[in-house]
């Protein structure tokens, strides 16, 4: 027998298992006489690419768990800038924001580092973004942006034209609108969000120790020039109306579901010749990197990030100081790219290897990365400042936020949550909102239960407090501003009228105005006593638009009420504007359009009490009280004014009541003795314990003081129950002295109030 025989009969046999051979080598696609090939070149030259960054791959990136990434370690990195002297402060630092698809991240990082600096005390420190495209269109809209005009006019945030996805060209030494930019006192930040991911990448299938790169083709089943329907897309007509920019955007919109077909063609190369046709600059690192990957053995295809590299270095050499990178992107680390036989219209977007950008960078820059648990992305951060090696802090902030924000565990949980926004109570979604930072993205789940259940009345303070804060943190979108219409609708129903406003006025501001939008901003401008505004709003609305019959009624409602304020003698506008410029508090005469609010504000028992008023338990019962309150003032017999809080609405109310109408004669001297007025004031259930009082009374003063001549009032009269000790307060604060003389006992004693007019 023979030795092999021995070894062979050694050996275990297994049936009906299958043993692992070696892969073959890539295999190009099969051309089909059918159809119509583009020209086959490189993957990286091949026209398979984005010809401007989309958004569609950026907005997952914007959320608060990744803005709060991104600011501690930026925050953590001024503080190293400026423990080691390298800062200029007389000069601006710059915080690049590629790709102007991801403006809001961008918008929104710069507000919150505005408030970061401010608290660590690094408010000297003049930030400035730079929001780069190179498309006409999306420069025009951005110049339109309510945020980006606020930050502009503050020289804190420009536009540069500069394009990355072709060629890569110097950064412009200004911006679009003229202003220079420095390149030279300062390091500077650059941000990459989902960007660096649909640039060009060239692609390549180590065999073991072969290399194999991919020529690609587009395909054409028809005679329709695909390749041109993609090029419109990225061109940009700069147009003078925003109007006319979304009406072009919209008719030249592409569907989401076109794809287009590509083949790919393989053939081996070696490392040599493979990495002379990159040039000088990355020929040696090319080389380096396929080296690197084939000695790894393995087979599988790799996309290498070219274009991604160049951008960081072109941007390195610009900013001679350094800079500090965050980015962020899908990765393929450890995995094989998966090519499709399809891409998107707008072009191909592959996962990117940060290891091979780490490669294929200059020697002096340091990257550091951190994979983020649960997830398939990886934020990265790259440091070339001079020192470097001493920014402990910055290498420390990076990697517990990016430990402890988890960013990826914020998506799962707005996903796990849109299936149960009927389920959640009215705490457990307040309480989802404040766990996300007051996420827009949570709030936008819950929006339509919101609107149509509305919010319990007891929790309503709590929620404008909430709405406001998700608007702290919200950007407006450019092309259609659905969110902040629905948003200001429901703060509209919870009488947050300030953010009502700000809401309309942001949907005119990128929509253009509507009869609607003028409307619902001439209602909020009138819930806050800003008379003049909603007069010109609705008036706007009826003569630009055709009137519905809700404008005309609201126009009619507002014309009676100001009709009504100019022939009440006890009122005028002219007092209510003597007041403190910076005051929020308004008196303004109680009008049928707040009695909503005053029946919420009023409807608590102890308020009635306090005030020895009528008890009000419906708000029925408040309408049939109405007509003879107006009786009243319209008699000057009472004047019942609303307490108008700029943000809020009707927060109270003072009422004055005159002695009688008509002044007496002393019977020694002749003369007209003072009428006396007397004062009553209350403050709504909401709105106690916050001064409001104080304010109120010191108000009416100063109106019966203007009114003094006209209705010859010589004092102020009032009382209080001796156990309301905040209203006794309020009133020795203004001025009043205590009488001796009481009336009643115990409970029921009543302290009576005094002071002089003029």
């Amino acid at each position: 027998m023979s030795d092999h025989g021995i070894e062979s009969s050694r050996q275990p046999v297994f049936e009906q298992l299958e043993y692992a051979n070696l892969r073959s080598a890539p295999q190009s696609c099969q051309i089909e006489k059918n159809k119509k090939y583009g020209e086959f070149c490189r993957a990286f030259d091949a026209d398979i690419w984005p010809t401007s960054l989309s958004e569609q791959f950026v907005d997952e990136w914007h959320n608060q768990a990744w803005l709060n990434v991104y600011l501690e370690s930026i925050l953590a990195w001024l503080h190293d800038l400026q423990d080691n002297e390298l800062l200029d402060t007389s000069k601006p630092l710059y915080l690049l924001q590629i790709g102007a698809c991801g403006y809001k991240f961008g918008l929104s990082l710069l507000h919150k580092l505005q408030q970061g600096c401010a608290e660590q005390g690094l408010q000297h420190i003049h930030l400035c973004l730079l929001l780069h495209t190179q498309s006409k269109q999306e420069q025009t809209l951005l110049s339109q942006h309510p945020d980006f005009k606020l930050f502009k006019a503050q020289s804190r945030a420009v536009i540069v034209d500069w394009g990355i996805t072709s060629t890569i060209s110097p950064l412009p030494k200004q911006a679009i609108c003229g202003t220079r930019v420095d390149f030279v006192s300062n390091p500077a930040i650059l941000i990459a969000n989902g960007v660096l991911s649909q640039l060009a990448q060239s692609l390549y299938h180590v065999h073991y120790h072969e290399v194999y790169r991919a020529d690609v083709a587009r395909v054409y089943e028809s005679e329709v020039n695909l390749d041109t329907r993609m090029s419109e897309a990225g061109t940009c007509v700069e147009l003078p109306f925003l109007q006319q920019m979304k009406s072009k955007d919209t008719s030249e919109g592409t569907q989401d579901n076109e794809r287009v077909e590509i083949a790919y063609q393989w053939s081996k190369v070696s490392l040599e010749d493979e990495s002379r046709y990159y040039g000088s600059q990355l020929s040696k690192r090319i080389k380096q990197l396929l080296d690197y990957q084939s000695s790894k053995g393995g087979s599988k295809v790799i996309a290498v990030p070219i274009q991604a590299a160049r951008v960081i270095n072109a941007i390195e050499l610009s900013f001679k100081k350094g800079i500090l990178a965050l980015m962020s992107d899908h990765t393929s680390a450890q995995e094989e790219i998966k090519l499709s036989n399809s891409i998107h219209l707008l072009g191909m977007a592959l996962p990117i290897d940060f290891t091979s950008v780490n490669q294929l960078l200059c020697e002096d820059l340091s990257m550091l990365k951190a994979r983020l648990s649960n997830d398939k992305a990886e934020c990265v951060m790259v440091l070339s400042e001079k020192d470097s090696s001493q920014f402990n802090y910055t290498r420390h902030a990076f990697d517990t936020s990016c430990a402890n924000e988890q960013p990826k565990a914020r998506a799962q949980i707005l996903q796990s949550l849109e299936s149960a926004t009927a389920a959640l109570t009215d705490a457990q979604i307040r309480a989802f909102i404040v766990q996300t930072d007051h996420d827009v993205k949570v709030l936008k789940l819950f929006l339509p239960r919101l609107r149509k259940e509305g919010v319990p009345l007891e929790y309503r303070l709590a929620w404008c407090q909430l709405l406001s804060e998700i608007w702290d943190n919200y950007i407006a979108n450019l092309e259609n501003e659905s969110f902040a219409f629905e948003l200001g609708m429901l703060a509209a129903e919870i009488s947050h009228w300030h953010l009502a406003k700000i809401c309309m006025l942001t949907c005119i501001e990128v929509d253009g105005p509507s009869a609607m939008l003028l409307q619902n901003l001439a209602l909020a401008a009138w819930m806050t006593g800003e008379l003049e505004i909603a007069e010109k709003s609705i008036d706007l609305a009826i003569e630009f638009f055709s009137p519905n019959k809700q404008v005309m009624h609201l126009k009619a409602q507002l014309l009676q009420y100001q009709q009504r304020c100019k022939a009440l003698s006890w009122y005028d506008y002219d007092v209510d504007n003597t007041y403190d410029a910076h005051s929020t508090l308004k008196l303004l005469p109680l009008g049928e359009h707040q009695l909503g609010e005053f029946y919420i504000q009023y409807h608590r028992n102890d308020i009635a009490e306090r005030l020895r008023g009528i008890k009000i338990d419906s708000f029925d019962r408040l309408r049939q009280v109405w007509p003879e309150w107006r009786k009243q003032g319209d008699k000057d017999q009472k004047a019942y004014f609303a307490l108008v809080h700029a943000e809020f609405g009707l927060v109270g109310g003072v009422i004055f009541e005159f002695e009688d109408n008509k002044t007496k004669s002393d019977k020694e001297t002749g003369e007209e003795t003072k009428r006396h007025i007397y004062l009553s004031f209350w403050i709504g259930s909401d709105y106690q314990n916050r001064g409001f009082g104080l304010q109120a009374v010191d108000m009416a003063i100063l109106h019966l003081e203007a009114l003094a001549k006209k209705f010859k009032i010589g004092s102020i009269k009032t009382s209080a129950w001796s156990h309301n000790i905040p209203s006794r307060k309020v009133l020795k604060k203004s001025g009043f002295a205590e009488s001796r003389n009481t009336k009643g006992k115990g409970i029921e004693k009543e302290i009576f109030f005094y002071r002089k007019i003029g």
